[in-house]
């Protein structure tokens, strides 16, 4: 199959499972084709999987049976899907679940050992900063604007392209090879300890579920006991210091206890008496 040079498909599927051995098909796919560092077209269908939709899916993706239900059949389209990936290289961000139901509802005898790439692999290796590698996680740090909602074939493959644009980016800064699709490739199976990543770049987790110690549960304080110290930003790592004035701020000795200064002080006056 002639390849064309360094053109991606970057593909996504909206299911009815997790799995096509157990039965789960395709709802819906979507493909964003990337040619010379750009995104040069993109394609998406409703497919009728000629079974029910179960109702977490619909909650999940928006799509019901009714949308389904005049869409065609994954066999009616597969001669388009072919022709618009012919000499392309697959993306997909988690490609193992995406590829399993690419050969099942698209199988094709020149691609069954064909490896895709991989752009949450590759993203492990390349942002272990990030909190996790979930597109809508890595989508909030690259600022990376999703068109439409998530769990949407066409908006996640989407962003996954606009991803593998950033992946292009950041690892050509790495080193001086050319990001070809054999580079990415090697790249993803490369140890994580050992692949070369990028340092953290400033992020936006507006996007990102943050707790707060508002959401945590509190534990009632014991009676009798001094109240401990206020929560708040510490900079620089530095252990955080108490508000309240003493004699000793500033120094490496501990502060002292008023009593034990009147302890200490009521002895040294009793011994003078005696041994004046």
């Amino acid at each position: 199959m002639a390849r064309t040079r360094d053109g991606y498909a970057v593909i996504d599927f909206e299911t009815t499972g997790l799995s096509p051995d157990k039965g789960s098909r395709a709802i819906e796919i979507a493909v964003v084709l990337v040619d010379e560092w750009t995104v040069s077209g993109t394609y998406q269908s409703l497919i009728n999987p000629a079974q029910p939709i179960p109702p977490f899916i619909t909650s999940l993706t928006g799509i019901s049976n009714e949308m389904v239900r005049g869409a065609p059949k994954a066999a009616q389209i597969r001669s388009d899907i072919l022709r618009l990936t012919q000499g392309r290289h697959i993306v997909a961000h988690n490609a193992s679940f995406d590829r399993k139901f690419w050969m099942n509802e698209f199988a094709n005898v020149d691609r069954v050992k064909e490896a895709f790439i991989c752009t949450m692999h590759i993203s492990r290796r390349l942002y272990p900063w990030t909190p996790n590698h979930k597109l809508s996680t890595l989508s909030s740090c690259h600022e990376i604007k999703v068109k439409g909602d998530f769990h949407r074939a066409l908006a996640d493959a989407s962003a996954t392209a606009e991803l593998l644009l950033r992946i292009q980016e950041d690892l050509k800064s790495l080193t001086k090879e050319p990001v070809t699709a054999e580079r990415l490739l090697r790249y993803q199976k490369t140890a994580i300890a050992r692949a070369p990543s990028t340092r953290p770049r400033a992020i936006n987790y507006t996007r990102i579920p943050q707790t707060s110690s508002a959401d945590l549960p509190r534990r009632p304080r014991p009676k009798n006991t001094a109240p401990g110290p206020v929560a708040g930003k510490i900079s620089n790592n530095q252990p955080q210091q108490s508000s309240r004035s003493s004699p000793y701020s500033g120094s490496s000795q501990p502060q002292k206890n008023d009593d034990s200064l009147w302890i200490i002080l009521t002895i040294a006056a009793v011994l003078i008496f005696l041994f004046w």
